[in-house]
Formats: C-alpha cells, sequence, structure tokens
C-alpha cells in the first residue's frame, strides 16, 4: 500500500514494511519530544541489542553548574559534586565512597599539651601516613633532709617518633599527656615523670625522681635518670653511698647512645642523652661545691640540676624539647620547662628547708599526611 501524502498520519504498522525506513531517510532534527507520546516507546518496542551504542551531544543534556563533577549517588542516582575551591584536586575514596575535593599534600595535625582524644579525620582512606611525635614527662627534684644537705634533680623525659599507616590506628585513640613528677616534699625524693601515651599504639617514657638530700661525711645524692625509648628513668637515692637514677634504654644495647637516658648524676653532673633520651638530673654531696649540672639532650628534656653549697647546679639544656630547672642555693629549686624538662634540685646551704622543683609536663602530635 502506497505511504500516505505528506501531512497525513500513518497509524497502521503494516503500512511499513521493516527495514524500509533508515536513519537516512530522516532529516535531522524532525523527530523531537513533541511527535512522540508520553511513554509510547517502552522496552517492547525496543528490539535486543539495537541500541548499543547512544551518542549523546553534550549540547543535549541537562545544565549543570560550571566547574562541577557528575558522579553516581549510593542510590546509583546521577548526581553532581559542586565546583571545589580554586588549587583542589579531585580524590576517590574507593568503591562505595562519593568523589571529594582535596589539597595535594595536606596534612592534619593535631597536638594536645592535654589529656584527650585523637580523632582521625574522615576523609582518611587508610594508607596514609601518620607520623606521632611525644615526650615523656620530667622528673622532680628532691628536696633536704636535713641542714647542709643538697638533692638531686629530676631526669628529662624521652622523646619518641613513630611512624604508622593510618589504617593501623582506630577511629579515635585515647591520649594521655604524662605529668611532670612532683617535687618531694621536705625530706622526700622527687616523683618521677609520668608517659606520654596514645592508645596502646604509643608511649614516650618519663624521667626519674632525683633523690633526697641527706645530712652526713660520706652520703652521696642521686640524680633522677633521663627517660628512654623503651623503659622510664630510675629514681635516684641517698645513702652511704647513695646510687644514680638509672637511664631508661631501649633493649638493643647496640642503639642505646641514640635511643637510651642519661645516668643521674652522683656526686656529679647528670650524663648527657647522645639525641632522643632525657638527660639525667645532677646529684649532690653534703656541703657540695660546685654544684652538679643537669643532662642536656638533643630531643629529650633537659635534666634538672643538682643542689650545691655555694651554688645550684644548672639546668640541662634541650634543642628541641624543654630544658631542666635549676637547683637552688638557700631557696628551692626550679622547675623544668615543657615538653619533659626535668625538675632542679634543693640547694645544700640553708637550715634544711630548701625544696626541690617540680618537673615539666609531657606533649605529643599527631601528623596525618595525604
Amino acid at each position: 500500500m502506497p505511504l500516505a501524502a505528506s501531512g497525513n498520519t500513518i497509524n497502521d504498522s503494516a503500512q511499513i514494511l521493516p527495514g524500509t525506513i533508515l536513519g537516512s531517510d530522516i532529516a535531522a532534527d524532525t523527530i523531537d519530544s513533541t511527535n512522540i507520546a508520553a511513554n509510547a516507546v517502552g522496552d517492547s518496542e525496543v528490539g535486543a541489542h539495537t541500541t548499543t551504542k547512544i551518542t549523546v551531544p553534550l549540547s543535549k543534556v541537562g545544565a549543570g553548574t560550571q566547574g562541577g563533577v557528575p558522579y553516581f549517588g549510593a542510590a546509583g542516582a546521577p548526581t553532581e559534586l559542586a565546583a571545589g575551591t580554586a588549587g583542589k584536586f579531585l580524590k576517590t575514596g574507593g568503591a562505595g565512597v562519593d568523589p571529594s575535593w582535596d589539597t595535594a599534600g595536606a596534612i592534619d595535625k593535631q597536638s594536645f599539651t592535654a589529656s584527650g582524644t585523637w580523632t582521625k579525620p574522615a576523609s582518611a582512606v587508610g594508607t596514609e601516613l601518620v607520623i606521632v611525635r611525644g615526650w615523656g614527662a620530667g622528673g622532680g627534684g628532691g628536696s633536704q633532709n636535713a641542714q647542709n644537705s643538697g638533692s638531686g634533680g629530676g631526669g628529662g623525659g624521652t622523646f619518641v617518633e613513630r611512624v604508622f599507616r593510618a589504617s593501623d590506628l582506630g577511629a579515635t585513640e585515647a591520649v594521655t599527656i604524662g605529668a611532670g613528677g612532683a617535687a618531694g616534699a621536705l625530706g622526700a625524693s622527687g616523683a618521677a615523670g609520668g608517659n606520654t601515651t596514645l592508645g596502646s599504639k604509643f608511649t614516650a617514657y618519663g624521667g626519674g625522681g632525683g633523690a633526697k638530700g641527706s645530712f652526713g661525711t660520706a652520703v652521696t645524692t642521686g640524680g633522677g635518670g633521663g627517660g628512654g625509648a623503651t623503659g622510664a628513668g630510675g629514681t635516684g637515692t641517698e645513702g652511704n653511698p647513695g646510687a644514680r637514677g638509672t637511664a631508661g634504654n631501649p633493649a638493643d644495647a647496640s642503639i642505646s647512645g641514640l635511643f637510651g637516658g642519661g645516668v643521674g648524676g652522683l656526686d656529679d653532673a647528670g650524663a648527657a642523652a647522645i639525641l632522643y633520651g632525657g638527660g639525667g638530673g645532677g646529684g649532690s654531696t653534703n656541703n657540695k661545691t660546685p654544684a652538679s649540672a643537669g643532662g642536656l639532650s638533643v630531643w629529650g628534656g633537659g635534666g634538672g640540676g643538682g643542689g650545691g653549697y655555694t651554688s645550684g647546679g644548672a639546668g640541662g639544656t634541650s634543642t628541641f624539647g624543654g630544658a631542666g630547672g635549676a637547683a637552688g642555693l638557700s631557696a628551692a629549686g626550679t622547675a623544668g620547662t615543657a615538653p619533659g624538662g626535668g625538675g632542679g634540685g634543693a640547694g645544700s646551704n640553708g637550715n634544711g628547708s630548701n625544696l626541690g622543683a617540680a618537673g615539666a609536663r609531657g606533649e605529643l602530635h599527631v601528623y596525618l599526611i595525604y
């Protein structure tokens, strides 16, 4: 049957032989949505594999926002990521996570000078590096026990650095900042400094306390040992003879020189820590002249100075940690500075009522690098 004249309607499919109308027979843009009734073409009207490739010009796609990025959301529906700020890059979070904008080389830093909670950034996917740096607290200086009895300085807290993957850490981790060791009460030794921790994954150990001073011809007084990478510094003792506060050392003796703390002094200066450990506290004796200085460190806290008869021992210095406090002469010692400085001991010149000083608190910094 012949085709209907131009302008008339063909409504009988039998009037059109299969394959007689091709794409080349239809002028461009002559059939649009106004010529096709709503829902008139369904799955049954489209043969299998007849639409394996459809080219849609961008001009025919619904309008979006300049700079936005289309993507499929959780329900499978297309949506758009709004344009990011200048300099950001498009970051994938992997399967099941929407894309996002991020900053190249960004660092999330969380610092703690008091106990709290570290929270992993929501944008972390688990492969990022996390660098944790922390200091243990410094030990407190000892106090006089009798006239002309100098006391020992507190040991410095150690510095520790560890590297993790973000996946090694929980969504949150408890942070404990070591408290500075308290100065000894009259006639008592100083307290050890507390450890700084990040959950169960990281520990920076504190320094030991300085020994109390005692009057006696052959009495010696030990300074506190500096904290080390795998252990806290020991508290010194006084007696005939007294004992130095032991250094906190790594288990591997071959690297103890770099990571171990300095041993406390005993009638001499506290030992220096070569690199990361805390410096040892200065020791003392009855009528000590000259006074004994605290040990120094590069990264750990410096040791507190030991008490003397004509001068107070200087506190040990530190390049990156806190300094140890100086010992008093006929007065109380000076507190260590944060992070991790040991407290100064009490001077031996006086009526037996001089007090030592407190060690300084620890500190923690957590860097997540994207």
